[in-house]
């Protein structure tokens, strides 16, 4: 689903990158998301919706808040 190789400039390094397989594959799974997700919110209220979308970005900003901190503080 990867393919790895030697970065030119530095031999120690590797990168990995997505092949036509995996990225069929991450596609799929996009699109399965997608309509599990829509079908779970199709009773929701607007504004549940977007009282959700509100908390998980307060959620999420707070989790990135504090990964920057713990990674600093080493």
């Amino acid at each position: 689903m990867i393919h790895r190789r030697a970065v030119a400039k530095d031999g120690k390094m590797r990168e990995a990158a997505i092949t036509k397989r995996g990225k069929t594959a991450t596609d799929a799974l996009d699109v399965a998301r997608e309509c599990m997700f829509l079908k779970m919110f199709q009773d929701w209220k607007t504004d549940e919706f977007r009282m959700l979308v509100r908390l998980l970005r307060m959620l999420a900003d707070g989790l990135n808040e504090n990964t920057h901190l713990s990674t600093s503080e080493n």
